[in-house]
């Protein structure tokens, strides 16, 4: 069921893309690749904020997480807090460029080949989806509900998304991970 789920965000923000058009859903694109490098940037200073305001529900010893090993959950606090500084800096950065595209919305319209205008815009939506799939699953991930784990570890797609995004994959897990250990994989 999250395959299925996370296929059919793909095929909508896909569609998104292509109604938007290459240069509308470029800049939706771009804005997000800012959020992630002002996230990259600030989420250390945010951390500490963090953990006073968001609550972490507590581990009980039956607690398993399909990407984290046993020796890491003393520390599943700070992966969590940290995860969701990024989060937020991220989320609000995109609401500052959703803001600055509805005032360009105008673009869709911009002459450019029909053809090409849909496909890059394809495109854009494509890499927006695996963004967010990325980042939504990665929360997910750090959840510790047994119902969401069991539903990422029996996900192929999130656990592809997870494990393989070019980039982010890598960087995200170092960040979450700084001083607290490595992950096996």
């Amino acid at each position: 069921m999250t395959s299925f789920l996370i296929l059919l965000f793909f095929i909508l923000s896909i569609g998104v893309g292509v109604y938007r058009g290459a240069i509308l859903q470029g800049i939706h694109s771009l804005g997000l690749l800012v959020a992630y490098l002002f996230a990259v940037l600030f989420y250390q200073n945010l951390v500490d904020r963090v953990s006073l305001w968001v609550p972490y529900v507590g581990l009980d010893i039956k607690n398993t997480f399909v990407y984290y090993p046993v020796a890491l959950l003393q520390n599943m606090d700070i992966i969590y807090f940290r995860l969701v500084a990024l989060l937020a800096i991220i989320l609000l950065v995109w609401i500052v460029t959703k803001f600055i595209a509805f005032g360009l919305r105008d673009l869709k319209f911009k002459e450019m080949d029909i053809q090409w205008n849909g496909i890059l815009g394809g495109l854009f939506g494509f890499f927006s989806a695996w963004f967010w799939s990325f980042f939504i699953l990665m929360f997910m991930s750090v959840l510790t509900f047994e119902g969401v784990q069991t539903a990422l570890a029996n996900s192929s797609i999130a656990d592809f998304i997870i494990l393989n995004t070019p980039i982010l994959s890598g960087q995200v897990f170092n960040i979450l991970l700084q001083g607290l250990g490595n992950l096996p994989f």
